[in-house]
């Protein structure tokens, strides 16, 4: 579970005002907007309609934020991240799973991270 401090709320989410970029593969779309924080913050939705049986979405829950947990460590970025999840996780495909939301968060973070305006 990711710490409190890095934890967003989906209505906390909207407020934020900030502008945003969108970044998605075959297993998570990500969308990023700055915060003034300098901490990554993430909230992660995984919607009914992939699968009724919350179990499942849970796992799925807590494999994303497993992933995103080795991510926000020791980042000094202010961006907020909204994880929804287009996949059920599968213990069969860990790895695969687990490397497709590296990838989307890294390119998420990254990306929003250089097309800030630098203030000297």
């Amino acid at each position: 579970m990711l710490p409190k401090t890095h934890r967003i709320t989906p209505p906390q989410f909207r407020r934020n005002t900030a502008r945003y970029s969108h970044h998605e593969n075959p297993v998570a779309q990500i969308i990023a907007k700055d915060n003034d924080l300098h901490i990554i913050r993430a909230g992660i939705v995984v919607p009914k309609r992939l699968d009724k049986r919350s179990v499942y979405r849970n796992r799925t829950k807590r494999k994303i934020s497993e992933v995103i947990h080795k991510k926000v460590i020791g980042e000094s970025v202010g961006v907020d991240l909204m994880i929804k999840s287009k996949k059920i996780f599968s213990p069969d495909e860990s790895d695969t799973f687990a490397q497709l939301v590296s990838e989307v968060a890294e390119k998420a973070i990254f990306t929003h991270d250089q097309t800030k305006p630098k203030f000297t």
